[in-house]
């Protein structure tokens, strides 16, 4: 009511106003981000990734995660066709890939820029020789292993030797990069694979690294992750940690 001094409470918005305070304080509950709590929280987070992905990155997320989430657990689905769409729907929280182009309404992180190595057993007779610029030109004429990876709804080879204008026949071919450490090293097969990988592969087997210079081929790899969990503290929280984690040299 109007008064000498402006307005006043009437006696019965005066009871109405604890109640009206307790709701208009709910309604903006409902529209704010609520607190994450990683120590707290049992979420599964489901995450899109290639074997690369889940070797390097995700296998360099874990001992921080299990450490920071302790009750929360991390999904891996494989990189398909329908990925992006399943990060479109809310069927995926975040993705990992390389550097391909994305729809509207994506969002994306460089993690590190990754190049290629040649792997071998360490007796392997190329391993004996004096070795100069063109590596992967000595390897002409012995079997090889290619690796595999997802392109739309099929698999197509990552053949570095042949780009590269050397002929070595194909003896093996995988969208598993951890299948092929053991039996690289026991033949005298070779592979081509990112560094990254390579130097994984040599700290499970008695395997070579040798690295190609960067002009023979590089690729950024990503986070992605769609709108719809761009402002997810959940969501954001763990790409942080995916960002500290997945950006250290390996």
């Amino acid at each position: 009511v109007r008064t000498r001094k402006g307005y006043s409470l009437t006696s019965h918005a005066t009871l109405l106003r604890p109640r009206v305070t307790e709701i208009l304080a709910s309604i903006d509950a409902v529209f704010s981000p609520p607190v994450f709590d990683p120590m707290s929280t049992e979420r599964a987070f489901r995450i899109g990734s290639t074997d690369y992905g889940a070797a390097t990155v995700i296998a360099d997320l874990m001992p921080r995660f299990v450490s920071d989430a302790p009750l929360a657990q991390i999904d891996v689905s494989p990189f398909d066709v329908d990925t992006l769409k399943r990060l479109e729907n809310g069927e995926l929280d975040l993705a990992l890939y390389s550097d391909i182009a994305l729809p509207p309404d994506f969002h994306f992180r460089n993690l590190f820029v990754d190049t290629y190595a040649c792997i071998m057993r360490s007796a392997h007779p190329v391993a004996k020789r004096k070795l100069g610029k063109n590596i992967a030109k000595e390897l002409s004429g012995y079997p090889q292993a290619v690796l595999m990876f997802t392109q739309g709804n099929r698999l197509v080879p990552d053949n570095v030797l042949s780009s590269l204008g050397v002929e070595a026949p194909i003896a093996f071919r995988t969208p598993h990069f951890m299948s092929a450490p053991w039996m690289i090293a026991r033949t005298d097969v070779v592979m081509c694979v990112p560094l990254r990988i390579a130097r994984r592969m040599a700290s499970v087997a008695d395997l070579l690294v040798l690295p190609l210079a960067a002009s023979v081929g590089s690729f950024s790899y990503r986070l992605i992750w769609h709108e719809r969990t761009h402002r997810d503290s959940s969501v954001e929280w763990l790409r942080g940690l995916v960002k500290q984690c997945g950006a250290t040299k390996s």
